[in-house]
């Protein structure tokens, strides 16, 4: 497992150099890459959706993604970037069997082009239940919303979320930092290379699996939470401000029966009170 981690940072750290060489600063970004899909009826540009949407799939490249509650039935999909942009590099989406698909701009055999602004925000009711997010160089924020299932993989970029219920939660990252705070999820499956990790649940989640190579794990809990934590790392040290049982590579804190899966190479992990 260690040698898998490390091979992932190297292939994860080319590609991270790669991303870095089409991506600019904030607000202004020159973006030079592959982006090819089957664009055919896909609209362009703020929309209003009142189907009865499931499911959302977000493919994003650079720029920040917003994801917040609607207190209304629909999806609003709106986009802040220079209104004199061309139609044809502004927000595509499309619904299809119960799907909404969102895509950076419209299909390009090669995308060459220098944004100013590019930020999409999401509206979402209760009513989707699943949200699947795709990165490159993305700050992703998420905040007062419930859903089923999220699954988020992005490279460089934060992910933020607050406030939130979620039944599943699985998130791949390279050098971002993770934020998961003032939320109720019951799974949580977190994969990342060197981003840092902090996460404050409202309630005990059932599971919670990291793996991660040199990010350093913070994880927020009361003094009286009852857990266990597996905790294995070739360099990386536990600390707590909570008195805890070891055998061997478990951490046992207040008698506890859930057991807590976490991995690192070299990242610490530090148990916190709140």
């Amino acid at each position: 497992m260690i040698r898998k981690n490390l091979c992932r940072f190297i292939i994860l750290f080319v590609f991270v150099c790669f991303i870095c060489l089409f991506t600019g600063c904030k607000n202004s970004m020159n973006v030079q890459t592959k982006y090819v899909y089957d664009d055919t009826n896909y609209k362009f540009g703020n929309m209003t959706y009142k189907e009865n949407i499931e499911t959302i799939d977000i493919d994003w490249i650079v720029g920040d993604v917003y994801i917040e509650k609607n207190s209304t039935e629909s999806i609003i999909v709106r986009e802040d970037m220079n209104e004199n942009t061309e139609n044809d590099y502004r927000v595509h989406h499309l619904v299809t069997d119960n799907k909404l698909s969102i895509k950076f701009t419209k299909s390009f055999e090669y995308l060459d082009y220098q944004f100013l602004l590019k930020k999409v925000y999401i509206y979402i009711p209760e009513t989707v239940l699943n949200i699947n997010i795709n990165c490159q160089s993305s700050n992703i924020e998420i905040k007062d919303i419930k859903t089923l299932n999220i699954n988020i993989n992005n490279i460089s970029g934060d992910t933020n979320i607050d406030n939130a219920e979620i039944e599943n939660l699985k998130l791949n990252n390279i050098s971002g930092e993770l934020l998961l705070f003032n939320s109720i999820i019951k799974n949580n499956d977190i994969n990342t290379v060197s981003g840092n990790i902090g996460l404050s649940f409202l309630e005990l989640p059932s599971n919670i699996k990291i793996e991660t190579t040199s990010g350093t794990i913070n994880l927020y809990v009361r003094n009286n939470d009852s857990f266990i934590i597996e905790y294995v790392s070739v360099s990386g040290e536990l600390s707590s401000k909570l008195a805890y049982v070891k055998e061997q590579t478990f951490y046992n804190f207040n008698n506890g029966s859930i057991c807590y899966k976490m991995e690192s190479v070299s990242g610490n992990l530090k148990i916190l009170e709140k």
